[in-house]
Order: structure tokens, then sequence, then C-alpha cells
């Protein structure tokens, strides 16, 4: 699509000019990073929200095993909403006043650090109402994200890129609610269902043990691995 060239192309000439300076990957005292470097990019270990949110939207370089793994991850230390606002303040970084009337100055910084950041912006969107489209579930969350991109739309040179991420979001919110319809018209028709289908004697012997669980039986495997995954995670980001 036209969005898709543009952003290609975006992130390309970003890329063509990024510096990595010598230092990258040292911790400090808001991040630290996993040693010795064994992958392209250093690897964060921990670090604050702030950092964290920062190194999601990094100008240097994209990381997109970091940020598939923040997308998993970050609702253990912050909301939902509160990942939009950062990510929506990194988005309007802006010039700093005092720089503001040096020409060299303002080219290199919108060629190097508001450009690249605000393409990782577009980019974590888009990542995120791709792959947990159930966040904007959330009717605050979603009114928040698209009066975002509305504004992007109207005065942004990444407006199609926006309007891309519009269509994209409405889509997937369409998709889950008829999954979602789907699923409770399923689950009903299977509750309506009184018939014990086995084909052996052992599923017999566990439908007995079962007893009044034996609903499990009927449940899709898929189904069943999404629940466990849902229940471990509950695990996970209980630990601190």
């Amino acid at each position: 699509s036209i969005a898709d060239q543009e952003y290609s192309e975006l992130l390309t000439a970003s890329l063509n000019h990024m510096i990595v300076r010598s230092q990258e990957g040292k911790d400090t005292k808001e991040l630290k990073f996993i040693e010795p470097v064994t992958s392209k990019y250093p690897q964060v270990r921990c670090g604050t929200a702030e950092q964290l949110c920062i190194r999601l939207t990094y100008e240097k370089y994209p990381d997109v095993n970091y940020l598939k793994t923040f997308l998993l991850t970050y609702r253990s230390f912050m909301t939902p909403l509160q990942l939009l606002q950062t990510l929506i303040q990194r988005f309007s970084i802006d010039i700093p006043i005092e720089k503001s009337t040096d020409e060299e100055y303002v080219r290199q910084f919108v060629t190097y650090t508001q450009t690249p950041i605000r393409l990782r912006v577009i980019n974590v969107v888009r990542n995120w109402i791709d792959i947990h489209i159930q966040d904007f579930l959330d009717d605050e969350l979603t009114e928040t994200l698209k009066s975002f991109l509305k504004n992007i739309v109207s005065r942004s040179t990444l407006s199609r890129l926006a309007i891309q991420l519009l269509k994209d979001l409405d889509q997937g919110l369409e998709d889950n609610r008829k999954r979602m319809i789907y699923e409770r018209e399923r689950i009903a028709k299977m509750s309506a269902d009184d018939t014990v289908r086995t084909r052996s004697g052992t599923n017999s012997k566990i439908a007995v043990i079962l007893g009044k669980n034996f609903a499990l039986m009927k449940m899709d495997f898929e189904q069943i691995a999404q629940q466990i995954c849902l229940l471990e995670y509950d695990i996970f980001s209980a630990i601190r």
C-alpha cells in the first residue's frame, strides 16, 4: 500500500543516517543491559518505565525483538493508557527553543532524532493494534488513540500512515467483535449439548474423574492453551 511504501522509505532514510555511539549498551542508573552482547543490538535487562519506553522508540535503530517483548509484558508495570500517553509525548518531541534559529542543528535534529522517533512511535502503534487489539476494547484508550491519529492527519507529514492506522484500528476492533460473538455462540452451543462424546475407555474415565468440569473436554485445544497462558501470565506479573 501507499502507507507501507511511505513508511519503508522514511525508515530507510533514517537508518541510512543513523550513528551508533561507542558508549551504546553501557549501563546507567535507569537502564541496564545484558552482558556480554550476543545480538545485533544491546539487549535491555531492566530499567525504569520511562527509560524502557524511550528505548521502545529509540532514534538510533529499531529493535523488533525488544518491541514484541515490551508489548507482551508492559502491563506488569504500566497501564495501556499510560503507554499511549508516553508514546504521544515521544511523538511530540520538538526542537529545543534555544536551538530553533540554528539551521544546521534543526536539520540534524529533524533527520536524526525527530523523524526516527516519530517513525518508531507509528511502528509501535501499528504492532500494538495488530498483535494486542484486545487492549483497545477500553473506550478511553481507543478514543485517545483516535484523537492522536486524527491530529497527525491534520498537521503532520506522516498523515498517510496515520490514516492507515485508523483503518487498521477500526478493522481490528470489528474483527475482534466478530470473534467474540462467534466464541459466545460456540460456548453456548457446547453448554447446551448434553451428549457425552467419547472415542475410548480412557476418555470415559477422564469424564468421570472431571465430573462437573467435563465441559473442559469440549473446549478447543487452542482455547485451553490460551487460558493456561493467561494463568501463567498472572503468576509471572505478580513477581516483583
